[in-house]
């Protein structure tokens, strides 16, 4: 139910049926992690950050919770302290991953550290080379470092590819 409610934009019967799954079930962490997802989506994003706490207190070593939070802090709460934590905990779970690669240098990026987040956008956009908002990150990794070329390219890439994603308008400046 709760899929065909996602598939037709009905976010909040998506979020009261798993609220409902929840209470039966504390322990749920499909439901509560789809909360995290819904929430977002609707941008509140505090909620969303709510239900990824929550799931990260069910199991610390939860990637997606720790992931999704370093990403809500870093781009949405304004906590990047806190980001470059559970970032760099994603980080050495999971450090084959393009997308936990991609949030870490993202948040190395906003800490001014572009030198150790160029490595890692590198390394994400290779593996995630149709990913806009990858492409986008690094773009803008390599316009801080004074790489013209390299981040002409890469914004390129981002504006090209079908993906929208929420920095589009400044990738095009």
């Amino acid at each position: 139910l709760v899929s065909v409610y996602v598939a037709a934009n009905q976010l909040p019967q998506a979020i009261s049926e798993l609220e409902a799954m929840v209470q039966k079930n504390p322990k749920n962490a499909a439901a509560i992690t789809m909360i995290g997802f819904i929430y977002d989506k609707q941008q509140n994003y505090e909620k969303s950050r709510d239900a990824y706490e929550k799931l990260l207190a069910l199991n610390p070593e939860s990637v997606i919770a720790l992931n999704n939070l370093a990403y809500l802090y870093s781009d949405r709460l304004n906590r990047i302290d806190r980001a470059y934590e559970l970032a760099q905990k994603a980080r050495g779970l999971q450090p084959a991953d393009g997308s936990v690669a991609d949030t870490l240098g993202w948040v190395l990026y906003k800490r001014g550290d572009y030198q150790q987040a160029l490595q890692l956008l590198q390394d994400s956009a290779g593996k995630l080379k149709d990913d806009p908002e990858v492409q986008f990150h690094l773009g803008m990794t390599y316009s801080m470092m004074g790489q013209a070329e390299p981040a002409r390219s890469a914004l390129q890439n981002a504006i090209a590819s079908s993906g929208d994603f929420p920095d589009k308008a400044e990738a095009q400046r």
